[in-house]
């Protein structure tokens, strides 16, 4: 009897704990979906419209390589969250290691090539708001297009460089364990792609403070300068206003995304086998910036509010 109620004990124990432990995995992944999902398919909506109003605008369209930047961030977060949709998808059915890698390597490098995109557009719209006053950024006025699409060519193929290889170490990771020397090679140039990588999200979160921070301070002395005259303000000094204030919104998006990326690259963030935290935040910062998209550039809003104008005349009818 005693060996009976033992084991009796010990099968409860075992069940309560298979339980908690499918009760912890189910949550994580409704979790992990009630999140997601919304985000990413209005995120595709978004973007979708976005793209119509660039490549068929009414009125007067964007000139490069404004245009081409415009694009860029939106084919990037459409990219971005079609994958993530994918990745929800695959929750439904047994986790498939390679299917997941994969995913991972096309979210990671449409997030990184978006973020090059946003500060390709900082030092565009900085050219066009701040009068330069030294040689170099006088050249670079001058020389804006080649400036801006030599800069995206070469981020991209860093980028690209990045993620495949981090891929690959990733992929490869256990089946060169055997071999202490090829491991220990392809740690070192792991490490020296992430702290480049690491350096390179410095980098663009310093640029594009730089380009808001002086933008917003040359139009906050513009805009006293016109409110001690007694003129009223421009449309044009209210629309780079409010480009300038989004793009400040912008770049805290970035700090986020890149504070996220040192604190895991330094282990003090642990993501699980399926990357469930780094594509949440790598969505959230894609909904953000398509969200900031949409509110900063006057061709989206105005088509949009045309567009909530008829359906509106349509509803009341």
């Amino acid at each position: 009897i005693i060996l009976f109620l033992h084991a009796i004990t010990n099968t409860w124990r075992v069940s309560s704990a298979i339980i908690l432990l499918c009760k912890v995995v189910v949550m994580e992944t409704i979790t992990y979906l009630v999140l997601n999902w919304p985000l990413s398919v209005a995120g595709v909506l978004l973007n979708i419209f976005f793209g119509f109003c660039l490549l068929s605008p009414k009125g007067e369209a964007p000139k490069q390589p404004l245009k081409e930047l415009l694009i860029s961030t939106v084919f990037c977060n459409v990219a971005l969250q079609i994958t993530v949709i994918m990745h929800l998808l695959s929750t439904l059915y047994p986790p498939y290691e390679t299917l997941d890698t994969v995913l991972y390597f096309f979210t990671g490098y449409s997030t990184t090539t978006s973020m090059s995109s946003c500060v390709w557009l900082s030092v565009f719209y900085h050219t066009k708001i701040v009068p330069s006053q030294r040689t170099f950024f006088t050249w670079v006025k001058r020389n804006i297009k080649t400036v801006v699409y030599c800069g995206l060519v070469v981020d991209r193929i860093f980028l690209l460089a990045e993620v495949i290889f981090s891929t690959i170490f990733d992929v490869s990771v256990n089946t060169v364990s055997n071999c202490t020397v090829t491991a220990s090679y392809m740690v070192k140039i792991n490490f020296a792609f992430h702290f480049f990588f690491l350096a390179y999200m410095l980098f663009f979160v310093g640029t594009m403070s730089l380009s808001w921070g002086s933008n917003l301070v040359y139009l906050c002395r513009n805009m006293k300068r016109i409110e001690m005259s007694g003129s009223p303000f421009s449309s044009g000094l209210r629309s780079q206003m409010r480009v300038t204030i989004t793009g400040i919104i912008q770049t805290v998006l970035h700090l986020f995304c890149s504070l996220y990326l040192l604190l895991e690259w330094f282990n003090f963030i642990q993501d699980d086998l399926r990357y469930r935290n780094i594509r949440t935040v790598f969505l959230f910062f894609s909904f953000g910036t398509t969200v900031n998209f949409g509110l900063s550039q006057t061709l989206i809003r105005n088509r949009a509010a045309g567009v909530f104008n008829k359906a509106f005349q349509l509803n009341r009818k």
